[in-house]
């Protein structure tokens, strides 16, 4: 996708920014999916980097992680659009999981998850604020550029 309209620029942004994780997580989704060559979205999507906030993922089955696990992957997918061929690293965030996961950290750390996807989405959150979930570093990119290599 090439750069965006203003108007459709200006609605991604604030999707971005939203208060809801839900929207924010969709709009990181959508960027994934289908990203733009738009250097406007490289500072409002590495903003999202550092935030821990505990979302669904992907689907099926449902996987909760943190919104900046999608915000590596969309910066990603945003700048290999741009010809930019530099990696996006992050270093000790915790993997996403399915509900058996977050039931099995929950259970390895005393306790259980909560019922429905909230409640897991809640019950991973407060693992990951505890350190209690398997950690990995996200390398996600620095691919040869879109528009030149093979």
């Amino acid at each position: 996708m090439p750069a965006l309209p203003q108007d459709e620029l200006d609605d991604l942004l604030q999707v971005l920014g939203d208060n809801d994780p839900a929207m924010r997580a969709a709009a990181l989704q959508t960027l994934i999916a289908d990203p733009a060559a738009d250097p406007r979205l490289i500072g409002p999507v590495e903003r999202l980097i550092t935030d821990r906030t505990a979302v669904v993922v992907s689907v099926p089955p449902p996987r909760v992680g943190e919104i900046r696990w999608l915000a590596a992957h969309a910066l990603a997918a945003v700048r290999r659009m741009l010809d930019i061929a530099e990696p996006v690293i992050l270093r000790g965030v915790p993997a996403p999981l399915d509900g058996a996961g977050v039931a099995a950290a929950a259970e390895a750390a005393g306790g259980r998850t909560r019922g429905g996807i909230d409640g897991v989405i809640a019950t991973y959150a407060a693992l990951a604020e505890r350190g209690m979930l398997p950690a990995v570093d996200l390398i996600v990119g620095g691919h040869p550029p879109a528009k030149g290599g093979n």
